[in-house]
């Protein structure tokens, strides 16, 4: 079975247990191993001075072949720890704070989860010398020449909307996720 790194996003004081934490127990119970990064809380202005740092952090713990789920600004967080060497395999990217055209590289294979009910994301377009974005409410719209891309609206998958991180909140919307992921991963 996968190896599973799970990064959370920023704001989280229970870091992650609420939102991406909660796949834990699914992932596990299907054979998977999964190891949570924590890097605590930070606030908005922290989060864009210390992401990068936070990055090398995680590119120094990931174990090749490994795969990582990450939530809104831990897309980020994947993004610069892929620059800086983590040996990703597959990226599965749930409500991501990016820019929608920005491609994650050097992997095999991303799965975009968005939600078109997601504010957040729709509004972090506007942060000025950001990677962050929209992407986590319109998916990923770069150029994607090698086929590396899948995208998922949660809004349909979950059948209701599931806004930033709603996905999370209840049983069905992370049974949804979790098959969604294990079905991704069965194509191989």
């Amino acid at each position: 079975m996968a190896r599973f790194y799970l990064i959370h996003g920023f704001n989280e004081r229970g870091e992650g247990k609420d939102t991406v934490g909660r796949l834990r127990e699914g992932l596990e119970k299907l054979g998977h191993s999964v190891k949570m990064i924590r890097y605590g809380w930070v606030h908005r202005i922290r989060v864009r001075l210390c992401n990068k740092c936070l990055a090398k952090s995680i590119a120094s713990t990931v174990k090749a072949g490994s795969h990582v789920i990450a939530f809104s600004n831990g897309a980020a967080l994947t993004y610069y720890a892929i620059k800086e060497g983590a040996p990703f395999d597959r990226v599965f990217l749930i409500n991501p704070a990016l820019n929608a055209r920005l491609a994650i590289p050097r992997v095999r294979q991303v799965d975009v989860f968005y939600s078109p009910s997601d504010p957040w994301t729709k509004i972090a377009r506007f942060i000025p010398y950001s990677i962050w974005g929209r992407q986590g409410a319109v998916g990923y719209k770069g150029k994607d020449e090698e086929g590396r891309y899948t995208q998922v609206n949660l809004d349909e998958l979950v059948g209701e909307e599931t806004k930033h991180g709603g996905v999370f909140r209840t049983e069905k919307g992370r049974h949804r996720i979790i098959q969604a992921i294990q079905k991704s991963l069965n194509k191989e």
